[in-house]
């Protein structure tokens, strides 16, 4: 997630994307999608489990739809005030989300006796937004926390600075 991240960021400031036209850009997602599918589809049907190897970390077809997408937004300068607002929350998310769901969720519900029934998409889809915004909760204090401290330290460098 971190290095998709670093690629978007990447993309932003250096790529030149007048050479790639739209119709590639979507066949590129497209074909990256759908390659998933069949693959993740074809390894569950080997192992006689659901297996999703190919939709993980940073496979080269993640890869690849993570480029399309980041040149497709960056082409055409999606902005949104809420997606931004929950994006600065992104490290925290990352950070917080497995020791969320290992260690506090089990306190407020048992998951397993709902995975395989009807319930089961809806509560993961309620599970996931509880993760998200318990994580966000924690990071604002942080955040804040740590800009007071940067804020100090660049006083105290100043003053000391200036003394000399």
């Amino acid at each position: 997630m971190l290095t998709l991240y670093l690629l978007g960021s990447y993309l932003r400031k250096y790529a030149s994307d007048e050479d790639v036209s739209n119709k590639a850009l979507v066949a590129t997602y497209a074909s990256s999608t759908f390659a998933i599918l069949l693959l993740n589809c074809a390894a569950s049907a080997v192992t006689g489990s659901v297996h999703i190897p190919f939709a993980r970390d940073c496979s080269i077809f993640v890869l690849l739809q993570a480029v399309s997408l980041f040149i497709m937004f960056k082409r055409y300068n999606f902005a949104s005030v809420s997606v931004n607002g929950v994006s600065r929350h992104v490290l925290a998310a990352y950070l917080f989300e497995g020791a969320f769901r290992a260690s506090v969720l089990p306190l407020i519900i048992d998951v397993g006796m709902y995975q395989g029934s009807e319930m089961w998409p809806a509560l993961s889809i309620l599970i996931s937004l509880l993760t998200i915004t318990a994580c966000v909760l924690i990071d604002v204090p942080i955040q804040r926390v740590v800009a007071l401290v940067v804020d100090v330290l660049q006083f105290l460098v100043n003053r000391v600075l200036r003394a000399d």
